[in-house]
C-alpha cells in the first residue's frame, strides 16, 4: 500500500540523502493504516522533488518523551551537535498535547530510498549527459551538449532523474501546456531496465503536475513499454524509414492503476462501504437490466468488478471493458471462479467490439467521458434490437476528482443532457429514477 506525506526542505533533503532514517509522526488514524513493507512516497513543501521509501519497522510509543528514550536520535534527523538539545517537546511545534496524549508517537523506520529531483540546472554535467545518451538521435558529445542547453534554455522544459542507492538510473525530459505533458526524453541505464524505473518516471508527471494526459513518440523498441503502462497508439507516421507511434495516456488510466497499487478493490469492501456505494447504483440498478441465462452483457467501465461479481452470474456471457491495465488484471483475478466472464483492456470509444449485446450498463464511468452523444451512439451500436441500456450518473458536478495527491478532470453530466443524447442516439428513454448519489436511465432499442 502506498501512503502520501508532505516534509520541510531540510527533513526531505535529509531522507533523500540517508542521514534521517526515522520518521516520526503522530500516530493518528492516517498513519495507523502503515504497516510494514508498505511504501511512503514524501513530498518537498517547496518543490516537486518526491521521495519513495519501503517501511522496515514502526516503533509505537505512549508519547515523544517515551520515543525520544528509546530511540537513536541521529537517525530521526538530528545531527550530532543538535544531540545534546534535542528535546521530545520539539515535536509539540508540529502536535498539540492533547493530540500527542490521545494518540501516542509513531517512528516509520525506512529503507530502500529513491527519489526524483530536478536536474534542469546540472543536466551538462557528465553523468547526467550520459543517462540522457540513450534517447538521443546520433549521442556525440556536441549533440548531448546542444540538447542539454536547449532544455536550459526553454522555460516549458522539465529535466527530473531517478535516483536510487546514490545512483541516477533513469531521466525524463517533458514539457507541460495547458495541463497537458509531451515526454521529449526518457531513458533508463540498460542494466536496470524493466525495473519499473521508467513508470515511476511517469507517474511523477502525472502526480506532482496534475497533468490531465501524456503525449509521447516512440518507436518498435520502445512501444511494448508505453503500451503496458497504458498509454494508446493515437497515431503512426514514418521518419527516415522507421515506424514512430505517438502514444497518449490519460490521468484517468493513471489514476485507477495506482488505486490498485494503493489496493484499493471495492470488490473487497466491508458490508458498510459495499453499501454505500450502492448509493450510486445497487441492487435494484441491477434488476432493471432484466437478466437471464440466455442473455449477453457488457459493462463500460469493470473496474475491479464491484458490480460485475453480482452481474456475471445472473447472465449467460458477461463482457467488461475498462481503460486501467491494473484493474483488468484485479478483476482478471476477482472474476476467475465465473466461466462466463471475458475481459479487456481498452478505450470503450476507439475498441471494435465485433458483436452486439442484450444489455449494455455503466455505473460511475461517464464522468470520465467527455464525448458523450458519441459514447451513447457507440452503445445503440452495440446493443440487439430490444436490448437495454442502464447507465448510472454522478449527481456531483465537480469538475475534478481531488484525492488529496493527484486531481483528475472530470466531465459532469446533467439529466437532461443525458436524455438528449439518448434521443438522439435512437434509443428510447423508458424510465428514470434517482438514487441518494445518483441519477439513473434506463433505455431500449426498439
Amino acid at each position: 500500500m502506498i501512503h502520501y506525506m508532505n516534509l520541510v526542505p531540510t527533513a526531505f533533503s535529509k531522507i533523500a540523502d540517508g542521514s534521517k532514517t526515522i520518521e516520526l509522526r503522530l500516530n493518528d488514524e492516517k498513519r495507523q493504516r502503515i504497516n510494514v513493507e508498505d511504501t511512503v512516497v514524501f513530498n518537498c513543501s517547496l518543490t516537486k522533488d518526491i521521495i519513495a521509501a519501503q517501511v522496515v519497522k514502526l516503533h509505537k510509543f505512549s508519547d515523544f518523551k517515551e520515543l525520544y528514550n528509546a530511540l537513536p536520535l541521529e537517525k530521526c534527523g538530528y545531527t550530532v551537535a543538535e544531540l545534546d538539545t534535542a528535546h521530545y517537546t520539539d515535536m509539540e511545534q508540529y502536535y498539540t498535547k492533547e493530540q500527542i496524549k490521545k494518540y501516542g508517537a509513531l517512528g516509520i523506520e525506512l529503507y530502500n530510498v529513491s527519489s526524483i529531483c530536478d536536474v534542469k540546472e546540472i543536466i551538462t554535467e557528465p553523468d547526467i549527459l550520459k543517462l540522457l545518451a540513450p534517447s538521443v538521435y546520433n549521442p556525440t558529445e556536441e549533440r548531448l551538449l546542444n540538447r542539454a542547453k536547449k532544455c536550459q534554455e526553454d522555460e516549458e522544459t522539465n529535466v527530473y532523474v531517478y535516483k536510487e542507492d546514490n545512483e541516477y538510473k533513469g531521466i525524463v525530459v517533458f514539457e507541460i501546456v495547458n495541463n497537458s505533458a509531451t515526454i521529449l526524453d526518457i531513458a533508463v541505464k540498460p542494466e536496470y531496465q524493466g525495473q519499473g524505473t521508467g513508470s515511476k518516471l511517469i507517474d511523477f508527471i502525472f502526480n506532482s503536475f496534475n497533468a490531465q494526459n501524456i503525449t509521447a513518440e516512440t518507436d518498435d523498441d520502445a512501444i511494448g513499454f508505453y503500451k503496458k503502462y497504458g498509454f494508446i497508439v493515437a497515431d503512426t507516421k514514418v521518419e527516415f524509414d522507421t515506424k514512430r507511434y505517438v502514444c497518449v495516456c490519460g490521468s484517468v488510466t493513471h489514476h485507477y492503476d495506482l488505486l490498485i497499487d494503493e489496493n484499493n478493490d471495492p470488490v473487497h469492501d466491508p458490508k458498510p462501504l459495499q453499501n454505500y456505494m450502492d448509493k450510486w447504483d445497487g441492487q435494484v440498478f441491477i434488476d432493471k437490466m432484466e437478466l437471464n441465462k440466455d442473455k449477453s452483457v457488457l459493462e463500460i467501465g469493470v473496474g475491479t468488478g464491484r458490480l460485475a461479481v453480482r452481474v456475471a452470474p445472473l447472465c449467460g456471457e458477461f463482457y467488461g471493458v475498462d481503460i486501467s491495465p491494473k484493474t483488468i488484471g484485479r478483476a482478471k483475478d476477482n472474476l476467475a471462479k465465473l466461466e462466463n466472464v471475458s475481459l479487456t483492456c481498452a478505450d470503450f470509444l476507439s475498441y471494435e467490439f465485433g458483436r452486439t449485446y442484450d444489455v449494455v450498463y455503466s455505473s460511475l464511468t461517464f464522468m470520465h467521458v467527455e464525448e458523450k452523444q458519441k459514447a451513447i451512439n457507440k452503445v445503440a451500436t452495440l446493443l440487439k434490437d430490444g436490448g437495454r441500456f442502464v447507465l448510472s450518473i454522478d449527481k456531483n458536478q465537480e469538475r475534478f476528482i481531488d484525492t488529496g495527491t493527484r486531481k483528475i478532470r472530470t466531465f459532469p453530466d446533467t439529466p437532461e443532457e443525458i436524455k438528449t443524447y439518448i434521443a438522439n442516439s435512437g434509443l428510447l428513454l423508458i424510465e428514470q429514477y434517482e438514487t441518494e448519489f445518483a441519477h439513473i436511465f434506463v433505455a431500449t432499442k426498439e
